[in-house]
Protein backbone atom coordinates (compact mmCIF):
# COMPACT_ATOMS: atom_id res chain seq x y z
CA UNK A 1 0.00 0.00 0.00
CA UNK A 2 3.01 2.29 0.87
CA UNK A 3 4.24 1.52 -2.46
CA UNK A 4 1.19 2.53 -4.03
CA UNK A 5 0.77 5.39 -2.78
CA UNK A 6 4.69 6.42 -3.18
CA UNK A 7 4.27 5.57 -6.79
CA UNK A 8 0.78 7.54 -6.67
CA UNK A 9 2.34 10.68 -5.39
CA UNK A 10 5.79 10.50 -7.26
CA UNK A 11 3.12 10.46 -10.93
CA UNK A 12 1.09 13.68 -9.33
CA UNK A 13 4.65 15.71 -8.22
CA UNK A 14 5.79 15.02 -12.13
CA UNK A 15 2.42 15.28 -13.58
CA UNK A 16 2.27 18.73 -11.83
CA UNK A 17 6.09 19.82 -12.99
CA UNK A 18 5.35 18.74 -16.62
CA UNK A 19 1.72 21.15 -16.42
CA UNK A 20 3.78 24.25 -14.83
CA UNK A 21 6.59 24.17 -16.67
CA UNK A 22 4.60 23.89 -20.10
CA UNK A 23 2.03 26.31 -19.00
CA UNK A 24 2.78 27.33 -15.26
CA UNK A 25 3.78 30.91 -13.66
CA UNK A 26 7.69 31.90 -14.28
CA UNK A 27 9.64 31.99 -11.08
CA UNK A 28 9.24 35.34 -10.52
CA UNK A 29 5.50 35.17 -10.63
CA UNK A 30 5.65 32.37 -7.82
CA UNK A 31 7.95 34.48 -5.28
CA UNK A 32 5.37 37.29 -5.84
CA UNK A 33 2.84 35.49 -4.94
CA UNK A 34 3.83 33.78 -2.34
CA UNK A 35 5.31 37.19 -0.64
CA UNK A 36 1.20 38.41 -1.25
CA UNK A 37 0.28 35.40 1.17
CA UNK A 38 2.93 35.99 3.26
CA UNK A 39 1.80 39.80 3.58
CA UNK A 40 -1.72 38.82 3.72
CA UNK A 41 -1.01 35.52 6.49
CA UNK A 42 0.89 38.60 8.48
CA UNK A 43 -2.64 40.54 8.20
CA UNK A 44 -4.56 38.32 9.34
CA UNK A 45 -2.20 37.24 12.41
CA UNK A 46 -2.17 40.83 13.18
CA UNK A 47 -5.94 41.40 13.38
CA UNK A 48 -6.34 38.02 15.34
CA UNK A 49 -3.81 39.03 17.47
CA UNK A 50 -5.68 42.57 18.13
CA UNK A 51 -9.08 40.94 18.54
CA UNK A 52 -7.56 38.43 21.26
CA UNK A 53 -6.49 41.67 23.22
CA UNK A 54 -9.72 44.02 22.84
CA UNK A 55 -11.47 43.07 25.93
CA UNK A 56 -14.96 43.80 24.39
CA UNK A 57 -14.45 41.46 21.50
CA UNK A 58 -13.51 38.75 24.38
CA UNK A 59 -16.26 39.33 26.35
CA UNK A 60 -18.24 38.56 23.12
CA UNK A 61 -16.76 35.48 22.13
CA UNK A 62 -16.99 34.33 26.01
CA UNK A 63 -21.01 35.06 25.44
CA UNK A 64 -20.87 33.35 22.22
CA UNK A 65 -19.54 30.52 23.38
CA UNK A 66 -21.64 29.90 26.66
CA UNK A 67 -24.68 30.20 24.05
CA UNK A 68 -23.12 27.52 21.93
CA UNK A 69 -22.49 25.54 25.35
CA UNK A 70 -25.92 26.07 26.32
CA UNK A 71 -27.87 25.39 23.35
CA UNK A 72 -25.32 21.94 23.05
CA UNK A 73 -26.42 20.73 26.47
CA UNK A 74 -30.32 21.34 25.78
CA UNK A 75 -29.76 19.43 22.91
CA UNK A 76 -27.95 16.92 24.33
CA UNK A 77 -30.39 16.64 27.22
CA UNK A 78 -33.54 16.72 25.02
CA UNK A 79 -32.17 13.66 23.07
CA UNK A 80 -31.57 11.96 26.23
CA UNK A 81 -35.05 12.58 27.43
CA UNK A 82 -36.01 11.21 24.13
CA UNK A 83 -34.44 7.99 24.10
CA UNK A 84 -35.42 7.53 27.66
CA UNK A 85 -39.08 7.44 26.13
CA UNK A 86 -38.27 5.84 22.97
CA UNK A 87 -36.91 2.97 25.52
CA UNK A 88 -39.76 3.22 28.14
CA UNK A 89 -42.33 2.89 25.09
CA UNK A 90 -40.50 -0.13 23.85
CA UNK A 91 -40.21 -1.37 26.87
CA UNK A 92 -44.21 -1.22 27.73
CA UNK A 93 -45.12 -2.39 24.17
CA UNK A 94 -42.87 -6.14 24.91
CA UNK A 95 -44.29 -5.74 28.39
CA UNK A 96 -47.97 -5.63 26.76
CA UNK A 97 -46.72 -8.14 24.30
CA UNK A 98 -46.03 -11.08 26.90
Amino acid sequence: MTDDFGGLGNQLKDTYRKVARDRGPSDDEIKQAFSTLAGAWDQVAESVSTVLTDPDIRDQLKEAASSFATALGTTITELGSELKRATTRAASQVDEEE
